[in-house]
């Protein structure tokens, strides 16, 4: 085969797996729900249909070009390996990486600890045994706040993050109340007689609603009229722009992240599940609440934040010394 068919069956190859793994992820239901949130889970049920109508086009070029009978004959493989490591950088190989990195700290800070670069080695080695009844991620907890911290984390760190919707909720925004636009101040003398250089200043704007009910003064006379119509199409106005932020899909990285993190790799977010698989293994293992507020900390100062922030704030005891000081003179 050449370049040009391996890579077809390479991606087709990768649609077969997501897919399936996506609608094996999905028949958990709220298992699966609790762990990855209400909108995400519907985000993936509509990735995983357009993903499964992705593979049945890109199936159908593969058929065409007789490759099916072929690749049933030799065994399905990604082809991935084939191709030159000295290629240039790909977005798709440096978002490859941040999903590597993610696992990898999501195990390191889950409990217990695990090495999820060590478990990649034994389950290429075919030494891990990972299926339904002994799956790798419920051996580690990792709780909802540090697991959607993390994967943030990474979201922001590898430019993931799409601006859209911050965009045209700044646009909604300014049809309501407490927006402003810019002004020039004129230059001006103070009473004193000290003369001020003009600047840029601002004004308020009024509601979108209020905007309307003053256009259409002239023509309805009713005030209270004129205001409710202002309302309505400051609420079709609303709705319409809203139907194209929606339209509109502008963080297909930022969303496929989170649909990759959450297919089932990712520790668990069930805290008794963990303790009952290493109980099975006579094992007793105590998982502590952590302090979501610690996660940001601990990430620029290291795991002996709290205990150095103590040691070089805690002033308590100086304090009521001075205090005592004072009240005896």
């Amino acid at each position: 085969m050449d370049n040009y068919e391996k890579r077809l069956v390479s991606e087709y190859y990768w649609l077969w797996q997501t897919v399936d793994a996506l609608t094996h992820s999905i028949e958990k239901g709220d298992e699966f729900k609790e762990k990855v949130g209400d909108t995400q889970f519907e985000l993936i049920k509509q990735e995983c249909q357009a993903m499964a109508e992705l593979k049945e086009i890109v199936g159908k070029r593969i058929e065409d070009l007789g490759l099916i009978e072929k690749m049933n004959q030799e065994g399905w493989r990604d082809y991935d390996d084939d191709f030159d490591d000295d290629e240039m950088l790909t977005r798709e190989k440096v978002l490859s990486k941040a999903c590597h990195d993610c696992y990898k700290e999501m195990y390191a800070k889950s409990q217990p600890v695990g090495d999820y670069d060590e478990y990649v080695r034994q389950y290429k080695a075919g030494e891990l045994r990972d299926d339904d009844k002994d799956r790798v991620y419920n051996r580690h907890y990792l709780s909802r706040d540090e697991y959607e911290y993390i994967i943030d984390k990474y979201v922001d760190a590898y430019g993931m993050k799409e601006k859209w919707s911050d965009y045209v909720d700044t646009v909604k925004a300014y049809f309501g109340d407490d927006v402003s636009k810019d002004k020039y101040i004129p230059e001006w003398v103070d009473e004193n007689g000290m003369k001020h250089p003009g600047y840029r200043g601002y004004e308020k704007l009024e509601h979108f609603k209020d905007v309307v009910a003053h256009i259409l003064k002239p023509y309805i006379f009713d005030e209270g009229l004129r205001h409710a119509i202002g309302i309505d199409i400051y609420k079709a106005v609303m709705d319409r722009i809203e139907t194209c932020k929606n339209f509109y899909r502008f963080d297909r990285e930022e969303s496929g992240f989170h649909i990759q993190m959450g297919l089932g790799a990712s520790p668990t977010c069930n805290k008794e599940t963990v303790i009952n698989y290493w109980k099975e293994k006579g094992i007793d293992v105590e998982i502590e609440d952590r302090d979501p507020d610690s996660f940001w900390s601990k990430d620029m100062y290291g795991d002996d934040y709290e205990d150095d922030y103590d040691e070089v704030y805690d002033v308590t005891d100086e304090a009521e010394e001075i205090q005592q000081e004072d009240n005896q003179q």
